[in-house]
């Protein structure tokens, strides 16, 4: 009698094992499905993060594209404005002696695709430029100097520099400090050869010139620009300015 119990025993032990290791390995493939999961959702993330930062960069080079259209809108109303203003008078003329009679600066876009990469440096230059032309599109253009100047101090490589430069030769030039303004636009050719902005430079290096009469200078330059961007808006505006008959008047010595 005591053997059967005995066999029933270890029967009983042996089911409670076997069902012991059964649960273990229940617990261990939840666990793997689990992680698996854990590791989707954790690949997933990380997507998300990406996306976030690829939208998070269109974002702000939208932006720049929105500040600058704004000045250029800005630039046409005031256009649209000295259509219909009392004529000039003779010093406001071309060659005049404070400041040559010329077509809004041109506003660009800066190329952003690098931007696009979530590249934090760039998100940085992007920024400081965004407050600088920020402060130039108020008129506060002392300000805007110093923060463009600023920014090209901390971002002498971003593709910004070049236009930074040459809104800092605008600022002055609207204040009519025409020997800075010749100076800083100057630089932009000289330092950013490969920038887009030469052509603009150059044609407002000649109308510093014009506005302190210089006009052989203004005309070299003219020429130049001419002939090295012969496609650029800046060379169609030199070619107007130097078939304008009182330009060449003046050019010549006239008074």
């Amino acid at each position: 009698m005591r053997l059967p119990r005995l066999f029933a025993g270890f029967g009983m032990a042996f089911w409670v094992t076997v069902a012991g290791c059964a649960r273990y390995d229940l617990i261990i493939e939840r666990q793997a499905e689990m992680d698996l999961r854990l590791e989707q959702l954790a690949k997933g993330n990380q997507t998300l993060n990406s996306r976030l930062s690829e939208l998070e960069a269109q974002s702000r080079s939208a932006e720049v594209k929105l500040k600058e259209i704004d000045v250029a809108l800005n630039e046409i109303r005031d256009a649209q404005v000295a259509k219909v203003a009392p004529p000039v008078i003779e010093s406001q003329k071309i060659g005049g002696e404070n400041n040559p009679a010329e077509p809004p600066a041109k506003i660009e876009v800066v190329n952003v695709d690098a931007e696009s990469k979530g590249d934090s440096k760039e998100k940085g230059a992007s920024d400081a430029y965004l407050q600088a032309f920020g402060i130039y599109s108020k008129s506060n253009y002392n300000g805007a100097i110093d923060a463009f100047n600023e920014f090209i101090r901390s971002y002498p490589d971003s593709e910004y520099a070049a236009n930074a430069q040459y809104w800092i030769g605008e600022c002055l030039y609207t204040q009519k400090e025409y020997a800075r303004a010749l100076e800083a636009f100057r630089k932009v050719v000289d330092s950013y050869p490969r920038s887009a902005k030469v052509p603009d430079a150059m044609l407002k290096v000649g109308f510093s010139h014009i506005s302190m009469k210089e006009h052989d200078k203004a005309k070299t330059t003219m020429d130049e620009l001419v002939q090295k961007f012969p496609k650029s808006q800046a060379a169609d505006k030199a070619r107007e300015r130097l078939r304008d008959p009182k330009f060449n008047h003046l050019q010549r010595g006239g008074i």
